[in-house]
């Protein structure tokens, strides 16, 4: 079951997602199937459901992994994206998307997180990085020193990008 999303008329609620929609209004029919996609949330009342997918998850989120062949999957995934939404002509350090940023912190923790989960799956249990690192950190795939850099460098980045964003637009992405 799916709870209503309350965002009201699915053209209105659209735009504020994708803001290149002003440009290139899509069918309400594309409309609708993209907040469906995106905005969709479980029905909290929906125990046995919430109980299914999370057995799932785990079970795909634990499975042995080849760390040689999880590292080259995720480094191409992470160097497409990096392509994707850098120009390659601005030398300015984006806080999300440059070499060292915060997606880069996402991408190591998610990471060890797949390459671990099959031994340790409390590491998975939560969603968030931090909580991800703590689990890494209290079994021992990463010692507190490395915790401590990539837990301080992720929220010290996400602190900026949330002051950036306040500061100068809504569109973050857009100014970075």
């Amino acid at each position: 079951m799916i709870a209503e999303t309350g965002l009201g008329d699915p053209e209105q609620a659209f735009r504020l997602l994708d803001p290149r929609t002003l440009y290139e209004p899509p069918s309400r029919e594309e409309l609708e199937k993209e907040i469906r996609l995106r905005m969709s949330r479980f029905d909290p009342n929906d125990l046995e459901l919430m109980e299914k997918f999370e057995k799932v998850r785990l079970e795909i989120l634990c499975q042995k992994r080849d760390p040689d062949k999880l590292r080259e999957e995720v480094r191409t995934m992470r160097e497409k994206m990096r392509s994707q939404l850098l120009d390659p002509k601005d030398d300015r350090f984006d806080l999300k998307q440059s070499a060292g940023g915060m997606v880069d912190i996402e991408f190591i923790v998610q990471y060890l997180a797949l390459l671990h989960a099959s031994e340790h799956p409390e590491i998975v249990r939560r969603s968030d990085n931090v909580r991800i690192l703590n689990a890494l950190n209290s079994t021992g795939v990463i010692d507190d020193q490395t915790a401590h850099i990539l837990r301080d460098g992720y929220l010290t980045y996400r602190a900026m990008a949330h002051k950036l964003s306040r500061e100068h637009s809504p569109f973050l992405d857009e100014i970075m």
